[in-house]
């Protein structure tokens, strides 16, 4: 199965879920506790990660490369209080883990991990971003990706905030109720308010 993440956007705040698998390859599962969401410092916004956030050639560095790693030492570096909205704090997001990206590619002739095709080209990660920023809630999808294992620049696209459950989980409460029982990570943020 694939990464599973849900945003649900209510009134009153947002939740973001995600699983917690991790594979090794196609078939093999390494882990069902990887951390896949992460809290912005001091604001409420969150990302979670979909896709290969790590990859290597064999052993560390410097025939590696961790995407979350370097999102964390971007989120260090850049401000959301200096951008107007969460597509520009993205944006700022992006710069330094596409240079560890091209870097890590320039440094070694392995090729991508294949990752889905979506087009215009092969998904290596995405990083979803939900939260309020000024007291108004986005949501805005960062995805990097390859076309014929050449590096493209990071597509950065805001996605509209509805409130509400998914439909899919709207449709049925056997279904709402498996999803809110279900061991997993999430996050709540309130409009306004910085989590703690």
């Amino acid at each position: 199965m694939p990464t599973a993440i849900v945003r649900i956007c209510t009134n009153q705040g947002m939740v973001i879920a995600a699983d917690g698998r991790e594979r090794r390859g196609y078939t093999e599962i390494a882990s069902e506790k990887v951390q896949k969401i992460f809290q912005l410092p001091n604001a409420p916004v969150a990302y979670a990660t979909l896709g290969s956030t790590r990859m290597s050639i064999k052993g560390d560095s410097p025939n590696s490369v961790d995407l979350i790693g370097e999102a964390r030492k971007a989120q260090a570096v850049v401000s959301l209080d200096e951008c107007s909205d969460l597509s520009q704090y993205v944006e700022r997001f992006s710069k330094p883990i596409q240079q560890s990206l091209s870097l890590w590619k320039t440094g070694n002739s392995t090729l991508f991990p294949p990752g889905p095709e979506e087009p215009p080209g092969n998904t290596i990660a995405h990083f979803f971003f939900f939260g309020y920023h000024h007291g108004i809630a986005e949501t805005v999808d960062l995805r990097f990706y390859h076309r014929y294992h050449i590096l493209c620049e990071p597509l950065i696209t805001p996605i509209e905030v509805k409130i509400g459950y998914p439909a899919w989980i709207a449709d049925s409460g056997a279904r709402r109720a498996r999803f809110r029982s279900h061991p997993g990570q999430h996050s709540e943020m309130k409009p306004g308010t910085i989590p703690g």
